[in-house]
């Protein structure tokens, strides 16, 4: 970070964290331009070292974990609601030592908390993924092989990059996907590709990523989309069902629950649909590609 950093952060620190959730590539991405980086208990990285001390089953016992762990100088929160939880949770003498890191911010509140200086850094749940999976289907359809799940990266936010609207962490899926892109061009011919998109209507993110997709999916050519929205998380499954009479080259799922739709994604790929998961990974092997 740029100018004198609070709390007595230094960059070449060692970073001891607690944390709420297991951390993701894509947040330790975030967390090594923080200097805490790491994905083992005790790791090294350009900015110093990184130790993970405890991890919270809720936001109740971070403030018992912090008097515990008297050295720990960061809280990761893996979402917004755990990141005001433990917010809410600390002492103002914890709050003054520690930095507190939320991923997972919807894109209209990321840049804000830094700056109103509720959080001290966030990382966007970012709805540019539709991009990424509009692709990744056209070339799944097209029967290209893919890999099974790209992480792309994030845009954080610090006090420090605040002028600049944030900085942008990329991760391997990013460039994996450039790769296939330039490998696997759209071919020229005059048969349209059909992909369905089916949303969980009831997730804000979900047709946030929804709609994003709709504005960028003239930027694919060769295929002709189909989106849909269900009311329900629980609804994906008839959505999948579906698609059977159209047999769409591919489908990609926007959805923050996968489990519910797995025996319906079954179905679809045992009719050689390919199928592109967008937002939470499924457990299951039922899917082509996952983007997140």
């Amino acid at each position: 970070m740029n100018g004198k950093p609070r709390h007595g952060w230094r960059a070449s620190a060692t970073v001891r964290i607690i944390r709420t959730m297991r951390l993701p590539l894509r947040t330790l991405l975030l967390c090594s331009l923080l200097g805490a980086c790491g994905d083992s208990n005790v790791a090294r990285s350009p900015g110093g070292n990184a130790e993970l001390l405890a991890q919270a089953t809720d936001a109740k016992e971070l403030g018992a974990l912090l008097d515990r762990h008297g050295k720990a100088n960061v809280v990761f929160a893996h979402s917004l609601g755990l990141g005001r939880a433990a917010l809410a949770s600390l002492s103002a003498e914890q709050r003054a030592r520690v930095k507190l890191v939320v991923a997972n911010v919807p894109s209209g509140e990321a840049r804000t908390l830094v700056a109103d200086g509720t959080f001290d850094a966030t990382a966007e749940h970012a709805v540019e993924c539709g991009d990424a999976g509009l692709a990744l289907a056209a070339m799944a359809g097209r029967r290209v092989e893919v890999h099974n799940h790209f992480a792309l990266g994030v845009r954080w936010f610090t006090k420090a990059n605040l002028a600049a609207d944030g900085a942008r962490v990329p991760a391997p899926g990013d460039l994996a996907l450039e790769v296939l892109r330039r490998q696997h061009p759209a071919p020229a011919t005059d048969a349209l590709l059909q992909i369905v998109c089916i949303a969980d209507g009831s997730s804000a993110w979900c047709r946030a990523v929804l709609a994003d997709l709709n504005r960028k999916a003239n930027r694919h050519q060769g295929t002709a989309v189909i989106s849909k929205s269900v009311d329900r998380t629980e609804d994906l499954g008839a959505a999948l069902d579906g698609t059977e009479t159209s047999n769409p080259a591919a489908i990609v799922l926007i959805t923050e629950a996968a489990a519910p739709s797995a025996a319906a994604r079954q179905r679809a790929l045992a009719r050689a649909c390919r199928v592109i998961v967008l937002g939470e990974q499924p457990a299951d092997a039922h899917y082509t590609s996952h983007v997140g």
